[in-house]
């Protein structure tokens, strides 16, 4: 059997340096995994307005029911009915869900970022570029309804972006969820000179 002589292992010395690289690696690292986290955090917020869009859509369709999502802006949140006995009244104990930002994704709003004006619009009617577009803030009617065979009873649009890139004016991953008059959602991203949708 083979002994280990005296210069066997490693020396105090480059553990040290591995140790040194290391920290130098996680140093670089740890603010760059930081905004790649929030910059998955506006995107989950959007994939969820999207989902949530389509599955009160699919809910409206299959169970013959018209179906309302109401957003609050200021709040930060949504709420989504489903008018079970028909009277088009969508009460409080018809509420089906309600989506609040804050508590799931926090430093995302309900925005727009100035300088964007090649927004891709397809709907109907060109709305003027506010953050939620179904209806007019000041009467705080920015709702729409997901009718039986699944068309909207108001097509919009929706704005999602980080506090952040609010506070700098930086349009650069803000998101846009499309609702269509016929019920399709589409989302997009801004990547600084386009919008790439998913």
């Amino acid at each position: 059997m083979k002994t280990l002589g005296k210069n066997s292992g490693f020396s105090l010395l480059e553990i040290m340096v591995t140790v040194g690289l290391i920290g130098i690696l996680v140093a670089v690292a740890v603010p760059n995994f930081g905004k790649f986290n929030q910059n998955r955090m506006v995107e989950a917020a959007a994939q969820r307005v999207v989902s949530d869009l389509r599955m009160l859509r699919t809910v409206a369709i299959s169970q013959h029911h018209w179906c309302k999502v109401e957003f609050f802006p200021d709040e930060l949140r949504y709420v989504m009915f489903v008018d079970r006995n028909d009277d088009l009244d969508f009460s409080s104990n018809e509420r089906y869900r309600e989506m609040r930002f804050k508590k799931y994704f926090s430093g995302v709003s309900f925005a727009r970022i100035d300088g964007i004006n090649d927004i891709p619009l397809y709907l109907e009617e060109q709305p003027s570029l506010e953050t939620i577009s179904f209806g007019s803030p000041d009467n705080g009617d920015l709702e729409t309804i997901f009718k039986s065979g699944g068309k909207v009873s108001k097509s919009g649009y929706i704005m999602i972006a980080l506090d952040r890139d609010i506070e700098r004016n930086n349009a650069t991953g803000q998101y846009l969820v499309e609702v269509y008059r016929i019920g399709s959602i589409k989302w997009w991203r801004y990547d600084g000179e386009t919008w790439l949708n998913f």
